[in-house]
């Protein structure tokens, strides 16, 4: 089982590279999400986050154990997702699983724009988790005015 969240992202990581070798049409899919994966797993995040798949979404959330439909009420969780009718990638914020009701927010995304945007999900994500904390070091900003802790 999937006990730590470590574990959780190497386990994804593996789902994502494992797609296109069942069928050739996920070759797409997996050359936007691996390097995404990947950069998370360099920046430490797999230490603060869980990451799942729930069909061809992948989940990412600040749960402890693995299986978000168990926990009531639902907790948090950022989506890396895509729509094939609008041939759109999409970030998603909710507290359900996106493909039974739409998400709270989501903001459509490029390669270059995903990571971004994905981070600033994280940020919230963790806000909401463990309020008054530290932003972890990964999620921390770098800019003059932001210290990255939360208010």
């Amino acid at each position: 089982m999937l006990d730590s969240k470590e574990e959780s992202w190497v386990y994804t990581i593996r789902f994502v590279e494992e797609m296109p070798s069942h069928n050739p049409v996920w070759t797409h899919w997996a050359r936007f999400l691996l390097p995404l994966l990947q950069e998370c797993v360099r920046l430490g995040l797999d230490r603060y986050f869980r990451a799942g798949q729930s069909i061809s979404d992948i989940i990412i959330s600040a749960s402890e154990k693995h299986g978000l439909e168990r926990y009531q009420p639902p907790p948090p969780r950022v989506t890396i997702r895509f729509d094939r009718e609008k041939a759109q990638w999409f970030i998603a914020w909710s507290h359900h699983l996106l493909f039974s009701m739409l998400p709270e927010r989501q903001m459509p995304v490029e390669a270059e724009t995903a990571f971004e945007v994905l981070r600033s999900n994280l940020v919230d994500l963790w806000k909401e988790t463990h309020p008054g904390e530290l932003l972890p070091e990964p999620l921390a900003k770098r800019g003059p005015d932001e210290q990255g802790i939360t208010s």
